[in-house]
């Protein structure tokens, strides 16, 4: 799950969050990992732009509705995104 990606105000639009989203992607792959999933209430088009798409939160799978931030840190009006690798 990638959880807490976010960049200041003052940088934004200057490449330095996709940057970081393809950097925690590199390293997901790397570790043999097939797909990478996150929840967002405000970066739906900007996750979209890279690739995720969104899903139901009843197609998470077990791996990811069993965490804290699915179940509790994070509101159910977040958007579950997932993109494959």
């Amino acid at each position: 799950m990638l959880r807490s990606l976010a960049t200041h105000e003052e940088v934004r639009n200057t490449g330095l969050g996709r940057a970081l989203v393809e950097h925690a992607e590199l390293n997901a792959s790397l570790m043999g990992l097939s797909a990478i999933y996150l929840l967002t209430t405000t970066a739906t088009d900007f996750f979209e732009r890279l690739g995720y798409e969104q899903l139901c939160r009843g197609q998470a799978p077990d791996s990811i509705s069993k965490t804290i931030q699915f179940s509790d840190l994070c509101p159910a009006s977040s958007h579950l995104m997932r993109k494959l690798l």
